[in-house]
């Protein structure tokens, strides 16, 4: 346990003595799928260590951020004896260490030189969070304005792509494929940096329909496909490139997640229009007909 425990940044810098004094008030946990560990507003009486799994951070129904092994949480609790300010929710089948918040502060108090280096280890921690959680926050929003802006079908899908790569470090291509509404058939789009073999890997990548998210190694890249939905329905897939040897971390899964119901809901309003006009411009070809045969 000595081991977890320093791997985490906020107490790498702590002695023996004092994991080992932390290790004594942690005990281990299991987490099913699904599963709330607390909920905003709960009492802020631990914090947490992952251990293996994932553990999403969730609020106002979406999720903040995603914490794998090795990662801490809860340490808000640390620093003021306030409720938890968000859900945590097992990703997947998961382990922790929970860390008891009281005796954990005690024991900081009664060795001040190692506590102050814990501390300001969480508050730049908590820190690159914020910013992170900024910089998505951001994004979405953005994405969000590109949707709403009623931009014809081919526009709005090309800026899209070039905002998602200009906010997702390494990303260097994307397209968005669509299937027709007329034939079925799904079409490229846009795409951006992207050549002809890698746009027709990505339309036989994007398979049956099913609206998985897959990861695909085409040509040079990988490729972050993500499907764009309205409700049950795959209106086509939305896909970012990154270079060689990078890949996609889970808040850049859960952007594009988001971006790509925002751009579902986006095709289908575009697409309402579409009808709209097309019954508009049948109504006034019947109505000249009829002033014509009038005459």
């Amino acid at each position: 346990m000595i081991r977890v425990l320093r791997s985490v940044p906020i107490l790498a810098a702590c002695s023996d003595a004092l994991l080992l004094d932390v290790a004594s008030f942690t005990r281990e946990i299991t987490l099913e799928p699904l599963r709330t560990l607390f909920r905003e507003g709960d009492r802020g009486d631990a914090l947490y260590i992952v251990r293996s799994g994932a553990v999403e951070i969730r609020k106002d129904g979406g999720v903040l951020a995603v914490l794998e092994a090795g990662s801490l949480f809860g340490e808000m609790a640390l620093f003021e004896d306030a409720p938890r300010s968000a859900d945590a929710v097992a990703r997947s089948e998961c382990a922790l260490l929970e860390i008891a918040m009281p005796r954990f502060r005690d024991l900081l108090l009664a060795h001040p030189d190692e506590g102050m280096r814990v501390l300001f280890a969480g508050m730049a921690e908590m820190s690159r969070r914020l910013r992170a959680t900024s910089r998505q926050r951001v994004t979405v929003f953005e994405t969000g304005r590109i949707v709403g802006a009623r931009a014809p079908v081919q526009r709005m899908c090309e800026q899209i792509v070039r905002r998602l790569m200009r906010d997702m470090p390494g990303a260097d291509g994307g397209l968005v494929l669509l299937d027709n509404p007329l034939t079925g058939v799904r079409e490229t789009a846009c795409r951006v940096s992207i050549t002809d073999a890698e746009a027709q890997a990505a339309v036989k990548a994007s398979g049956d329909r099913t609206g998985h998210a897959a990861v695909r190694a085409l040509c040079d890249g990988t490729m972050r496909m993500t499907p764009l939905r309205d409700g049950e329905r795959t209106l086509g897939f939305l896909a970012i490139r990154k270079a060689v040897g990078l890949f996609f971390s889970l808040e850049e899964e859960i952007i594009l997640a988001t971006v790509g119901d925002q751009v579902g809901l986006g095709l289908m309003n575009a697409y309402l229009r579409q009808e709209e006009d097309a019954r508009g411009r049948l109504a006034r070809h019947r109505m000249h007909g009829r002033d014509a045969r009038g005459r």
